[in-house]
């Protein structure tokens, strides 16, 4: 059976962390840990002659040259060598003479400098593919559920669209647009973090759910504790910052203003991972607007009076259309079909939007 993109993305960040741990001086029993690591399945040793055979093929400069210019010259190079030699494969490194553990250490700084400057411009083969791998994304109407290399999980609801980007120090997740729930593992050293434009949330071992709106953010935690911050993710760090428990919630302005107890209650950010949307006395306008996240055609209402019409009930958000058919039972509620796709809710004539 051929691995999800998302087995694969997790295998090639894993073969690129065995790659760059041979740059170094590995530890005594690293030969053997990584012996078991290919013969897990075929796809481990794929990925692994991948990322070393892009590496090898590289005409690293000189130590003396290891300007940014010339490293990214190296890795654009079209004439480099693709091929991966038997010798090459995890040979042991030979010492110069004369050279101790003084002469590797000078030996460090540019292969790391090369592998830094190689991922922040996407030019290298093996790392350019992994950041495309490294987004995540679902469609109108479409949920899925994203497994991460640390064992963490990425519930994505209805068009929403995920970053992730990996380091030693950090898990940094970004949330383009849409809403997510994530389920951290606990890593004491890499903490967990998602930016969306206006906050920054940081968990360790935690559930919470996170929403992009226009114009806000909303937060939700299930399990656990988060930090909020509110301000983009370029002066977070330094930002003030609310500690949200479980059974929390609050909202993140484009201001960076943090306003505790506004944003969904657990009921409702449970349910939309099970396909249901939960309502308790919401208006009709709160209503149709999240239908519409699933909906490729939109509803419309036409009148403001049918707009405070409170809705109660559970829909299943699979079925856009269930809005529709409960509506159905509202004498004060007509249904146009203009022909351009849309579905537009009227009011019918002398009727009134007081609830049956």
């Amino acid at each position: 059976m051929n691995p999800s993109s998302e087995a694969r993305h997790q295998i090639a960040a894993e073969a690129a962390d065995w790659l760059l741990h041979f740059q170094e001086a590995p530890a005594p029993d690293a030969h053997e840990q990584f012996a078991e690591w290919l013969t897990r399945s075929p796809t481990h040793i794929e990925e692994y002659l991948a990322v070393s055979t892009a590496w090898a093929g590289m005409k690293l400069p000189h130590e003396g040259e290891f300007t940014t210019q010339a490293l990214v010259a190296a890795a654009r190079d079209p004439d480099a060598d693709r091929v991966l030699r038997p010798e090459q494969f995890n040979r042991p490194r030979r010492q110069e003479p004369g050279m101790g553990s003084r002469g590797r250490s000078r030996r460090m700084p540019w292969i790391a400098i090369a592998a830094t400057i190689v991922a922040s411009v996407g030019a290298s083969i093996f790392l350019g593919r992994m950041q495309r791998e490294s987004d995540f994304r679902t469609a109108i109407g479409e949920q899925r559920s994203v497994s991460l290399s640390d064992g963490s999980l990425i519930f994505l609801n209805t068009d929403t669209e995920v970053r992730t980007d990996w380091t030693r120090a950090e898990r940094r997740i970004t949330l383009e647009r849409g809403e997510a729930r994530f389920q951290v593992a606990k890593d004491q050293h890499r903490p967990f973090t998602v930016i969306t434009r206006d906050a920054m949330i940081r968990a360790l071992g935690t559930v919470f759910n996170v929403r992009a709106k226009s114009g806000a953010t909303e937060i939700t935690v299930v399990e656990g504790r988060v930090s909020v911050a509110g301000e983009s993710a370029g002066s977070a760090l330094n930002a003030p910052r609310l500690e949200l428990a479980a059974g929390d919630r609050a909202s993140v302005d484009v201001g960076g203003q943090i306003r505790p107890n506004i944003g969904p209650p657990i009921e409702r950010v449970s349910a939309w991972i099970e396909r249901r949307l939960v309502f308790r006395g919401d208006p009709l306008s709160s209503v149709v607007a999240e239908f519409n996240r699933y909906r490729v055609k939109p509803l419309v209402i036409d009148d403001r009076e049918l707009a405070k019409l409170q809705i109660s009930g559970v829909f299943d958000s699979s079925d856009p259309d269930s809005l529709l058919a409960y509506l159905s039972s509202f004498e004060a509620v007509a249904i146009e079909r203009p022909g351009d796709g849309t579905l537009h809710l009227a009011r019918t004539p002398g009727s009134s939007t007081q609830n049956n």
